[in-house]
């Protein structure tokens, strides 16, 4: 289910060493039960206009990082 390949990516993340150096992350339950299956402490940030966005305001949402993230983890829904 999704809640096992949540916390398999979670783990090849680790394990490959490509953590992200921030997770932005709707606001959403389900979401947020991803997040929750992620290695613990990965920097993150609760976006409520992730929730349902299209695919420019997502994109417009990942422009407003500081140029000095260079890996960022979007956690979307639908």
């Amino acid at each position: 289910d999704g809640r096992d390949a949540a916390m398999e990516l979670g783990q090849w993340l680790q394990d490959n060493a490509m953590l992200p150096e921030l997770v932005i992350c709707s606001t959403a339950t389900r979401t947020r039960e991803t997040l929750a299956a992620l290695p613990p402490n990965l920097p993150t940030q609760l976006a409520a206009r992730a929730y349902l966005a299209s695919a420019g305001e997502l994109f417009a949402l990942l422009q407003e990082i500081d140029d000095a993230v260079r890996h960022v983890m979007l956690i979307g829904h639908n």
